[in-house]
């Protein structure tokens, strides 16, 4: 059961590894999970780091080294589907907050359902291209994907952001408070968009 739950959850992985190969890395898998997670829903949020740590030595990988990453990406797609929805940024509230105490103090909440992933492989290209049935001939070392996965509705959605972007999420995610973001000049015009996307959804 976990292997073909691991399957449901990472069909490209799958598919790029081919039946025999997946089916047998998942067995292992399942069969070296000491136990299940009290949420099922969260099953397989290692498997990423079973696939890094076979990188080089497992056959089966070669030639496949931005399958960890993938891998993270297809869970995180999985995971924020079953995230709480995030409430409506109040935004009077907030502004209350800034003029009785000051921004600085102040820490901005990602969404539940906001999560990010990066890799130096092109692994959106790859997800999209191969479940789209048209996967790419070669995949080689870029500049690196930075990616935003979230929930759309009643959907995941994966989307390319700028670096930049990406940090400032992350330092959100991080419980950095605004004073802390505009101390390491962090892109502080990128808030607004955030909260507008639904993507901030609180703040204390």
């Amino acid at each position: 059961a976990g292997a073909k739950a691991l399957e449901a959850i990472h069909p490209v992985c799958a598919q790029i590894l081919g039946a025999r190969a997946f089916d047998r890395l998942a067995g292992e898998y399942s069969a070296g999970e000491r136990r299940e997670p009290a949420d099922l829903n969260r099953y397989g949020e290692q498997f990423r780091g079973f696939l890094a740590a076979r990188v080089g030595v497992e056959p089966a990988l070669a030639g496949v080294d931005y399958l960890p990453d993938l891998a993270r990406l297809e869970w995180l797609a999985h995971a924020v589907y079953y995230e709480a929805d995030a409430p409506l940024f109040d935004g009077t509230a907030f502004a209350e907050a800034v003029r009785t105490r000051g921004a600085e103090s102040l820490r901005l909440r990602p969404a539940a359902h906001v999560r990010l992933c990066s890799s130096p492989y092109p692994i959106h290209e790859i997800w999209s291209r191969h479940l789209a049935g048209n996967p790419p001939a070669q995949v080689a070392l870029g500049a690196g994907d930075w990616l935003a996965i979230y929930r759309d509705g009643f959907r995941p959605a994966v989307e390319s952001i700028p670096r930049a972007r990406f940090e400032l999420i992350g330092d959100l995610l991080a419980g950095w408070t605004i004073g802390e973001l505009e101390a390491a000049g962090r892109e502080l015009d990128s808030l607004a968009w955030l909260v507008e996307r639904g993507w901030i959804s609180s703040f204390d």
